[in-house]
């Protein structure tokens, strides 16, 4: 029952969100740019997401003390941060470019506090390297978590993407100029799809004592 509910969410989810930016951007463009702006409806409505699902993370790990729910809310905490742009707000540049470290106009306290941000990024991407291979497996046996895991950061890669197409395939940026609102549109979208798919995993694991090695 769970799994034909997440699965018909998905689809009212991506379908809604799909007709709404072909709507918006072929009716109205104008409206579509404020719509889908930096500091617009979606893009102030995703941290939120993301900040529910680093909360009812938070729960599931405060209620099983399991290391991997705890890597789970980090890595949903960090990504509300993200959608806020604090990883720039609160310092001179990004603490995600090497400029940031390198140059010697950086003060050293900002370092300091960027090369923290780095040690909970590592963790987290070293925690998960060691699930990689459980996690497809689980994933070939149908597992409704793998898959909601794998749906929600498919969206999140394809969204960087289209955020990074030009400068990672430079004969691109014609197709970026030409249809510039309908490829923020897809981005900001599959951003927040992606953001209430990790809201459903969550929730998934609050309702999993122990995460099995196959099937939900």
């Amino acid at each position: 029952m769970i799994r034909r509910i997440y699965y018909f969410s998905l689809y009212i989810l991506t379908s809604t969100a799909a007709i709404m930016t072909f709507y918006l951007v072929n009716q109205d463009k104008a409206f579509a740019v404020s719509f889908f702006k930096e500091g617009g409806p979606i893009e102030q409505i995703t941290p939120v997401l993301f900040l529910i699902a680093s909360l009812l993370a938070g729960i599931s790990f405060i209620k099983h003390q399991v290391n991997l729910r705890f890597v789970f809310t980090l890595a949903m905490a960090l990504a509300t941060m993200r959608e806020l742009d604090w990883h720039k707000a609160w310092t001179t540049d990004s603490v995600l470019k090497s400029r940031f470290y390198l140059n010697d106009i950086t003060p050293l306290y900002e370092k300091i506090i960027g090369g923290g941000v780095i040690l909970l990024l590592l963790y987290i991407a070293v925690s998960l390297a060691w699930k990689v291979k459980p996690w497809l497996q689980n994933l070939l046996q149908g597992q409704l978590l793998s898959w909601s895991i794998f749906f929600a950061l498919s969206s999140m890669v394809g969204a960087k993407m289209l955020d990074s197409m030009v400068r990672l395939f430079p004969f691109t940026a014609d197709i970026k100029t030409d249809n510039a609102v309908m490829l923020i549109g897809i981005e900001e979208t599959m951003e927040l799809v992606s953001a209430s798919l990790f809201i459903f995993t969550a929730l998934l694991l609050l309702r999993m004592k122990i995460i099995p090695p196959i099937h939900s």
